[in-house]
């Protein structure tokens, strides 16, 4: 999975405090609460495919396409991990933009040894059902920017009760 932009919003409200909305980001998601979302990273080495097709290409026999499963390594997922997203305007220097609260409302799981994904929590996501009959996951939309105890930012979630301004 790989996210490289999410559209927000941000406002101010009459005490100067910073909210934003994103948009609605969808994820499916299982009877149990959780999304896969990275499964079997792989990576090739040379005797996978590569050196056949060469030796082909060389004159040799043809290679007949099938990859050598002695020649893959997948990536193990132990069940930690999280994401680094973070809302700010364009042009925000590096250490000015401030991370979400990612942990309140997502915990980092391996649903097996090649599988990772998140269990959602229900207090800060909503759970829909998709034309298709399966079932998604819609993230938080709306944030507070917070100032942290070690004085840095972070964005955290706008409980569904309360309406941001």
């Amino acid at each position: 999975m790989e996210i490289q932009h999410v559209p927000s919003t941000q406002a101010d409200d009459a005490n100067g405090e910073t909210y934003a909305r994103v948009a609605p980001t969808r994820f499916p998601v299982t009877a149990e609460g959780h999304s896969a979302l990275v499964h079997r990273i792989s990576a090739y080495n040379k005797d996978s495919l590569w050196n056949s097709l060469k030796a082909w290409f060389d004159g040799g026999a043809p290679a007949d396409g099938t990859i050598n499963p002695a020649a893959v390594s997948v990536h193990p997922f132990k069940g930690n991990g999280g994401a680094t997203w973070k809302i700010y305007p364009d042009k925000t220097a590096n250490e000015d933009q401030a991370p979400l609260a990612w942990t309140s409302f997502a915990t980092p799981m391996a649903r097996d040894p090649t599988t990772f994904g998140f269990k959602w929590n229900d207090e800060f996501v909503t759970k829909t059902k998709s034309q298709d009959g399966g079932s998604l996951v819609t993230l938080p939309e709306y944030f507070h920017r917070k100032i942290k105890v070690n004085k840095k930012p972070e964005w955290v979630v706008v409980q569904k009760k309360v309406s941001p301004p």
